[in-house]
């Protein structure tokens, strides 16, 4: 069918909005037919299930992942996403239910990367948390290296989780 179409005069994009496929699996066709005629459109496996979201919608997805947080979308008390808000996002905004494997696999194609949260200190003094690390902190290195100190307690685990060597 895309192969006629195609010889119809219609457009790949055109194409897989007729039939649910994508622009690429169409354009895969097409160059399967021109190379091998019909013989290159047998298939000996399923290339796999249609695309849930169009280029648009991952389009604003992706812009929306990489300029908002979940409480800036409504989610209540949220500041970091993780698949399952996306999941709940993407069904909230586009009304398509998908698994979070899926959620993963498609990020993974739009070259997004995880990463593990993390936080920083707002209201955090730069200038004194630089004299601490440069003085204070390489001092008490230093005492509990020649053994004159034999534990170095912390308040918060903001510095020691960065100095593994002390735990």
């Amino acid at each position: 069918m895309a192969v006629r179409l195609r010889f119809e005069g219609h457009s790949f994009e055109e194409i897989g909005h007729l039939l649910n496929r994508t622009r690429q699996t169409i354009s895969l066709y097409w160059q399967a037919y021109q190379e091998r005629g019909l013989a290159g459109l047998e298939m000996d496996h399923s290339p796999g299930q249609p695309t849930k979201l169009t280029d648009e919608q991952r389009s604003q997805l992706g812009a929306m992942l990489e300029q908002k947080t979940p409480v800036d979308v409504g989610f209540e008390a949220r500041h970091t996403w993780t698949l399952p808000l996306v999941a709940e996002w993407i069904k909230m905004t586009f009304g398509v239910t998908m698994s979070v494997r899926g959620i993963s696999a498609m990020l993974g194609r739009m070259n997004f990367s995880f990463t593990k949260a993390t936080y920083s200190l707002v209201r955090a003094d730069a200038d004194a948390q630089a004299l601490f690390r440069k003085q204070t902190f390489a001092q008490l290195k230093k005492q509990v290296e020649a053994e004159e100190i034999d534990h170095l307690l912390f308040e918060d685990e903001s510095l020691i989780r960065s100095y593994q060597a002390l735990l």
